[in-house]
């Protein structure tokens, strides 16, 4: 039999409309009724951008079981440690983390440019990547120590 995947891209997005948000009660319809037909992958919103956000991602954490759920985190530290902190540690969870280069929650919500967006993204990445690095470079030494064990 034939699966077919329902990706939930609803609660992304809400940012390029702020006077069209719903309340986390009301997101939560969406992904519930989504699952009942075999929805199995969403996408929320950033869990720093506000506490309806957070609630949400809460909400659809405690309903949506079996699923995966993809979060947004802007490229910044915080807000990478917060996603992580809250609800990376779920097999569940993607962090994705990017970049907004929408001029409106950038100069609302952020009071940044979009450059400024772009230079933390790249910084954010630059930091990843050394942090990747050094943990592969670890494992590798590890790997070599475990072989000259067994010599």
């Amino acid at each position: 039999m034939k699966k077919i995947s329902i990706l939930d891209t609803t609660s992304n997005g809400k940012e390029q409309t702020p006077q069209n948000v719903m309340n986390p009660i009301m997101e939560l319809q969406i992904p519930l009724k989504l699952k009942s037909i075999g929805g199995n992958y969403f996408e929320t919103e950033f869990p720093t951008s506000s506490k309806y956000d957070f609630k949400t991602i809460e909400l659809i954490d405690q309903k949506v079981t079996q699923s995966a759920i993809a979060i947004f985190s802007r490229a910044l530290n915080k807000n990478v440690n917060l996603a992580f902190d809250t609800f990376g540690r779920s097999q569940n969870y993607t962090i994705q983390i990017m970049a907004i280069g929408s001029d409106i929650p950038l100069a609302n919500k952020y009071n940044i440019t979009c450059t400024q967006a772009i230079d933390e993204m790249i910084n954010q990445f630059t930091l990843l990547i050394k942090i990747m690095i050094c943990l592969l470079e670890l494992k590798d030494a590890m790997s070599r120590a475990e072989n000259l064990r067994h010599l």
